[in-house]
């Protein structure tokens, strides 16, 4: 990154950017070669930045940790491509009541809010199963409402990295994910990623 960021007179910020979506383009070719899957160019986008803020947030937490003192980054909420809506979801269990909700937030490309959303399951499940029926009944209500390109994030890595398996098995959570995948396959333009808890706040306190 260095010699790019050297041509770019300094810029790292760019050079940032630049490393990113070529890794994401990379990706994207090495998907299309070995599995046929191509993603549209806002999807890969979107996917690389998304990237770049988790690597942010790594290093600049190493960091701190290296430190006695220093500022902390703050991770934030980054608006979706101009033709995607962005929908952010959460899950949480309430053992007492013996209940989970959910909750979400959908907000166009200039931060306007589309719609937010709650509900509640009987029962206590684990937090991933929890999440993925979030996941689930987010997707049911995104359709229903005729929504065609959408980015999601979810700041339960568990979640993300099972759906982007290739195998899902046979338990709860499988059969969860498949059904998730499957509806996953109703929109043009699709997309879950991974995003730092403190992101999901808006989500969080909807739930």
């Amino acid at each position: 990154m260095g010699f790019i960021s050297n041509i770019l007179q300094g810029d790292t910020h760019l050079a940032e950017k630049i490393c990113v979506l070529a890794w994401g383009i990379w990706n994207n070719r090495n998907d299309y070669y070995w599995k046929r899957k191509n993603s549209q160019a806002s999807i890969i986008v979107a996917k690389a930045l998304s990237f770049l803020g988790d690597w942010k947030i790594a290093r600049d937490l190493t960091k701190i940790g290296r430190q006695d003192r220093g500022e902390q980054h703050i991770p934030h909420w980054v608006r979706p491509p101009s033709d995607l809506v962005k929908c952010n979801f959460d899950a949480s269990i309430n053992k007492q009541a013996f209940k989970s909700s959910y909750g979400g937030v959908v907000r166009y490309s200039d931060a306007t809010v589309m719609l937010c959303y709650s509900g509640f399951f009987d029962g206590c499940y684990p937090p991933v199963i929890a999440e993925t029926l979030a996941f689930r009944e987010s997707l049911l209500l995104l359709c229903s409402r005729g929504i065609t390109s959408i980015l999601m994030e979810s700041d339960c890595l568990e979640l993300v990295q099972v759906f982007h398996a290739s195998l899902s098995g046979i338990s709860e959570l499988g059969m969860l994910v498949e059904e998730c995948r499957h509806l996953s396959k109703k929109f043009q333009t699709f997309s879950l990623v991974w995003i730092d808890r403190r992101v999901n706040e808006v989500a969080h306190h909807l739930k």
